[in-house]
C-alpha cells in the first residue's frame, strides 16, 4: 500500500536492470504498478513537477531470483523487468542500453549510478559515483552465500532510492558498440553503522543467463 522509489538500467528490449528488494518484499511477493522514467528529473524544490524527457515506461512482467523472492538474500539482490512497448518501440530503441560482464575480479574500478532520495539527498537528479572495491561484505558482517560469491562493496556517500542503480565497467559516453559501459554489479545494502560503504551482488552466469533471457523479450 506504499510507494517507493529506487533506480534502474535500460540493459536490451524492453529490459530493465535493478535490485530483488526494489520489487519484491523477499517474502514471497512482487510489489505491482512498476514503473520507469528514464532520465528522471525534478525541476523545482518543491517536487511540483518532474520531467520525464523519454516518457514512462510500465512493467508487464517482473522477476527475480528464488533467493530473494523467498529467502530475502542478498546474494541474489538483482532483478529485471520487462516494459511495455510506448507505440511500436522498446525501450532500448527509445533510450539506448548498457551491456554485461560476469564473472569478473571484484577488484575493479567502477562508475556507480542512483537517484538517491534520503538526506542529504532528495531524489530529483541522477548522482555518479567513481569507487573501488572496499572489500567483501561477509568481512564486515558474517555472511552465507551458499556457493555464490559474497557482494562485493565500493565506497560512495549515495543514500536509499540509489538501490538497483547499475555498477558499470569501462564507462565510455560515446561508445555505441559492446567493448564498455558494462553492468557488473547493483546497489544493493549496506550495514548498519557502516557509513559511506555499499554492496551489490556479483554478477555471474545465473545472472548472465537471466539477462541473455529478458534482453530477448
Amino acid at each position: 500500500g506504499d510507494d517507493s522509489e529506487c533506480s534502474g538500467t535500460s540493459i536490451g528490449g524492453r529490459a530493465v536492470l535493478t535490485a530483488g528488494h526494489c520489487i519484491s518484499d523477499g517474502k514471497g511477493r512482487y510489489f505491482t504498478n512498476v514503473m520507469f522514467v528514464p532520465a528522471y528529473s525534478k525541476q523545482n524544490p518543491t517536487g511540483t513537477y518532474y520531467s520525464a524527457p523519454f516518457g514512462k515506461w510500465y512493467a508487464e512482467q517482473i522477476w527475480t531470483f528464488d533467493e530473494w523472492l523467498y529467502n530475502n538474500n542478498y546474494c541474489r539482490d538483482v532483478a529485471f523487468l520487462v516494459m511495455k512497448k510506448s507505440g511500436n518501440m522498446t525501450l532500448s530503441q527509445r533510450v539506448g542500453s548498457l551491456g554485461i560482464a560476469v564473472n569478473k575480479s571484484s577488484v575493479q574500478h567502477w562508475n556507480m549510478f542512483g537517484w538517491p532520495a534520503d538526506p542529504p539527498y532528495d531524489g530529483r537528479f541522477l548522482v555518479q559515483t567513481q569507487a573501488s572495491f572496499s572489500g567483501f561484505a561477509n568481512q564486515r558482517n558474517p555472511m552465507s552465500c551458499e556457493g555464490v560469491s559474497v557482494p562485493q562493496g565500493i565506497g560512495t556517500v549515495q543514500t536509499g532510492g540509489c538501490s538497483g542503480g547499475p555498477w558499470v565497467l569501462d564507462l565510455d559516453p560515446y561508445e555505441r558498440g559492446t567493448t564498455g559501459n558494462l553492468v557488473n554489479s547493483v546497489n544493493s545494502f549496506g550495514w548498519k553503522g557502516s557509513n559511506y560503504e555499499i554492496f551489490g551482488p556479483y554478477f555471474d552466469d545465473a545472472v548472465l543467463q537471466a539477462w541473455t533471457d529478458f534482453t530477448s523479450r
